[in-house]
């Protein structure tokens, strides 16, 4: 399998620059036009899902970082309210 040595990213940038090679008016949003447009709605939809949950993911790791980091000494006490009783982390 080739494609397991691939970074999908860098396909995703290769696709941009055809896109803009074929379509002069897509070098100003080449995401946009990398898409059909009756696919365009869902295409939206899916990289804004994506940032939410990249979001929520450095957030996540954020908080466990400096927690990590105030166990360890390497940070002051810091003052932590948390939303829920029952689950750490919960911020």
């Amino acid at each position: 399998m080739a494609f397991r040595r691939i970074p999908f990213d860098l396909i995703g940038y290769f696709g941009q620059a055809v896109t803009m090679q074929h379509q002069p008016g897509a070098a100003k949003q080449p995401f946009f036009f990398a898409a059909p447009s009756w696919a365009l709605i869902t295409t939206v939809l899916i990289a804004l899902l994506a940032t939410v949950i990249a979001s929520q993911a450095v957030i996540s790791g954020a908080f466990s970082m400096a927690s990590q980091a105030i166990e360890l000494g390497f940070l002051p006490r810091l003052r932590v309210v948390e939303t829920s009783s029952s689950q750490r982390g919960q911020v």
